[in-house]
């Protein structure tokens, strides 16, 4: 007989995206689709980003 079992662990981590690889793929092109976003006006991806905070 095999049992499972879980944990639930507060955390301010998020750790959704590890239960599904294909998610991390979807990251990278809306980050990268972000990236060309902000580089057409000549903005920095990094600051661009932090402004739209």
């Amino acid at each position: 007989m095999v049992t499972a079992g879980s944990h639930n662990l507060e955390s301010k981590i998020t750790t959704g995206a590890w239960h599904a690889l294909i998610t991390n793929f979807l990251a990278f092109a809306e980050q990268s689709f972000l990236d060309e976003v902000a580089m057409e006006p000549g903005a920095d991806p990094v600051q661009f980003r932090l402004d739209l905070l």
